[in-house]
């Protein structure tokens, strides 16, 4: 059996802890520009990651989420993790 923290890489150095010591300590890879058969490969891994370009040509791109609530004024948003939120 190969173990987890060579099979993620992100893992190196990882020790366990009880519930509620847990601290992520591990970074989640960014990629621009992601191919098709990388993408596959990642999501067939189960390696979390984060595609920074994903929708750069759609329309949509440039909204704010006070556009999105202008056009959808009954629409449910959420957002996580944005840059500037509060944790």
């Amino acid at each position: 059996e190969i173990p987890e923290t060579e099979y993620f890489p992100a893992l190196q150095g990882f020790v366990p802890t009880q519930p509620g010591q847990f601290v992520p300590k591990a970074e989640i890879p960014r990629y621009t520009n992601l191919q098709q058969a990388e993408f596959n490969r990642l999501v067939r891994r189960g390696q979390p990651f984060v595609v920074d370009d994903c929708v750069k040509a759609h329309p949509l791109m440039g909204y704010t989420c006070e556009d999105f609530a202008k056009k959808w004024p009954q629409g449910k948003m959420k957002t996580e993790y944005s840059e500037g939120n509060k944790k």
